[in-house]
């Protein structure tokens, strides 16, 4: 075993087990840590057969990795080799085991030279190819895309968390576009839009939105109308009967709620047309959930204020 160098920075180890027959090829800073952090988890005893010391790593490496391409045929596992160390020696004295060094230095000098440098001062930058402005043109349409619809979506009213699961990005991202001068001219615009189409006509007045309290007290005082005594019919020929009965009922419009004014649709083709037309038009007024009841309709659900207006319906008792 040949003495370790006191200023070399790594060493190319063998490391040996005489009762397996096997042996390790490897680069390590200490040879002798190497050994007893290998030691501790082998059942049988290991020697450090062979060091030899080198002044930068990388020739290390390169003569490892020479070695290994040698013995390629014998090896176990991992590092682990089926040969002896008179064959390490064999094979270190070879002439491509002592040019690994100065070939791995041409390849690093080489690489160097080709990545890519930022130009000194008084340079001229590299030139970007077509391929590569193209792909940055794209992302920044991309980017202003999506901002302007983030923007969008915030000026209606939806969370951060909502936003960004739509546009498809993430909160930090939306959170570094809402620091963005460009970003914040574009929610400025959306926001000033949206006050717009809410601001009520000078022609119209809309009526003031009531409550679920205020309306209930309202019924509440209202008198009931008397009920109407109904005309008897005089009963039909015994032929007629029959007909009156088994005629299918008209197609009755959708109903719609008293109270809050939501139409109520048929679970029809038809029916499920007519509610995604109606909440798509709701949608553009700017009211309160309309984009979620949206939402539902185009996935084929019931709204959530049909549905009370549905069971507000059913459950109403008759007058």
């Amino acid at each position: 075993m040949s003495g370790e160098a006191s200023g070399a920075e790594a060493y190319l180890y063998v490391i040996s087990s005489s009762r397996l027959e096997r042996a390790k090829i490897g680069v390590a800073g200490d040879a002798r840590k190497r050994l007893r952090e290998l030691q501790v988890g082998s059942p049988v005893e290991l020697k450090l057969e062979l060091t030899r010391a080198y002044a930068e790593r990388r020739d290390a490496d390169a003569v490892a990795a020479e070695l290994y391409r040698h013995f390629a045929r014998r090896r176990v596992r991992g590092s682990w080799y089926r040969l002896s160390v008179a064959e390490v020696r064999e094979a270190l004295a070879t002439p491509a085991t002592r040019e690994a060094p100065a070939h791995a230095r041409a390849a690093a000098e080489a690489a160097a030279q080709e990545r890519r440098v930022a130009p000194r001062r008084g340079e001229q930058p590299r030139t970007r190819t077509q391929k590569q402005l193209a792909y940055e043109r794209r992302r920044r349409q991309q980017r202003a895309a999506q901002q302007k619809r983030a923007a969008k979506l915030l000026g209606q009213g939806m969370t951060q968390q909502q936003t960004a699961a739509a546009v498809g990005v993430t909160t930090r991202t939306l959170r570094n576009w809402k620091a963005a001068p460009a970003f914040q001219r574009e929610r400025e615009r959306q926001h000033k839009h949206a006050r717009q189409r809410a601001a009520p006509s000078s022609k119209a007045k809309p009526p003031a939105r009531l409550d679920a309290a205020d309306r209930r007290r309202d019924r509440a005082r209202e008198p009931r109308p008397a009920a109407q005594p109904q005309p008897e019919r005089p009963p039909a020929p015994p032929g007629q009967q029959q007909t009156i009965a088994d005629a299918p009922d008209p197609p009755r419009p959708p109903s719609t709620n008293e109270h809050d004014r939501v139409p109520i649709f048929p679970d029809t083709p038809d029916g499920r047309a007519a509610r995604l037309a109606y909440y798509e038009a709701r949608k553009l007024n700017n009211l309160p959930n309309s984009l979620y009841d949206y939402h539902d309709a185009m996935r084929g659900r019931e709204p959530t204020d049909e549905r009370r207006a549905r069971e507000r319906r059913d459950n109403r008792p008759p007058r």
